[in-house]
């Protein structure tokens, strides 16, 4: 399969940690698909509980965000799946 270069940003602390590894893309790759693996077998309850911890993370915790996160998350639940 032919490789497509993607570019990544990093900070100052993610570079340090991508300068001491010995195949950096390959470890890249290897979370993607990773991911990619627990999206796909993941119930829909747990992953709306991780959109609300990463919307609580990012917009802060009494955000209308966050609400309406925890909103969505309930009525997932509700659902029972």
């Amino acid at each position: 399969m032919p490789k497509i270069h993607k570019m990544v940003s990093l900070d100052a602390e993610t570079y340090e940690i991508a300068q001491r590894m010995t195949n950096f893309s390959g470890h890249v790759r290897k979370v993607l698909k990773e991911e990619l693996v627990d999206l796909e077998t993941m119930s829909t309850s747990r992953l709306m509980a991780i959109i609300f911890a990463r919307t609580q993370s990012e917009f802060g915790f009494d955000s209308e965000e966050a609400a309406m996160a925890f909103k969505m998350m309930q009525e997932v639940k509700s659902w029972g799946v």
